[in-house]
């Protein structure tokens, strides 16, 4: 009977401890435990639920961020939250669970946003369009990208260096390997005909290793454009590739 008695007065002390914590105002707690390289512009609401009018990431800034903390996993070491954003005007949503290990867990990500709203992390100059994306599953480990299973739609797809007319819309299929992040790509509805892979090592550098030929709707000023990458092979297609670092 005691010990009943001893675990129930031992969680209504950690429910009322964390309702005072929970209760501390956002701006508050983050100026006593937010991270290095990250701002919080007019945040309102509490560690429980809050709201910021931007979210500003090395640099980066996020529009309209808002949270919702889970009481339970707290009890296993996690800080799970329930994100939504509008990033560059779009829309963003996700489940996130952060260990104080250093580890971070995302589910059910879901995005469309502009492809401009991505230009502080990817040299993106002249491209736009939309993005979006589908992600179930992704993990970090001290900060280095460990695991992601998804998917990423770019539609209307255009660029000043090709044509001033959409490209079309691909598809980019995301999944984890040995060595690291593998994607691969593909055309869908598209004026030019689009295969290649991405790979994201565990440094977050990145390589786009592709083909690309035309098809019957492929405007002839594109083709022309498309000389610039050399002879295509027997099967009319041409390699290109970029590379770079996150």
């Amino acid at each position: 009977m005691k010990s009943v008695k001893s675990v129930t007065w031992t969680v209504a002390v950690l429910v009322f401890l964390f309702g005072l914590v929970a209760n501390i105002p956002a701006r508050l707690a983050f100026s006593w435990f937010g991270p290095a390289g990250v701002e919080l512009v007019q945040p309102q609401g509490s560690v429980w639920s809050g709201e910021a009018r931007q979210v500003i990431l090395n640099g980066a800034g996020i529009d309209t961020v808002s949270w919702k903390t889970a009481f339970w996993p707290l009890f296993r070491g996690r800080v799970s939250l329930a994100l939504s954003a509008k990033p560059g005007g779009g829309l963003l949503s996700a489940k996130t669970q952060m260990g104080f290990g250093g580890s971070l867990d995302v589910f059910e990500l879901r995005a469309s946003i502009p492809i401009q709203a991505l230009q502080g992390l990817i040299p993106l100059v002249g491209i736009s369009g939309t993005i979006s994306i589908s992600v179930d599953e992704l993990s970090l480990r001290q900060g280095a990208l460990q695991s992601i299973r998804g998917n990423v739609v770019v539609t209307n797809l255009r660029s000043r260096v090709i044509s001033n007319d959409s490209l079309g819309d691909y598809l980019v299929e995301i999944q984890s390997s040995d060595g690291g992040i593998v994607a691969s790509v593909e055309d869908r509805d598209a004026i030019l005909d689009v295969a290649g892979t991405v790979s994201l090592t565990a440094t977050m550098d990145y390589q786009f290793l592709g083909q690309i030929a035309e098809t019957a709707a492929t405007p002839p000023d594109v083709s022309a454009k498309l000389a610039v990458l050399g002879a295509p092979n027997e099967r009319g297609q041409r390699t290109f590739r970029f590379e770079g670092s996150l």
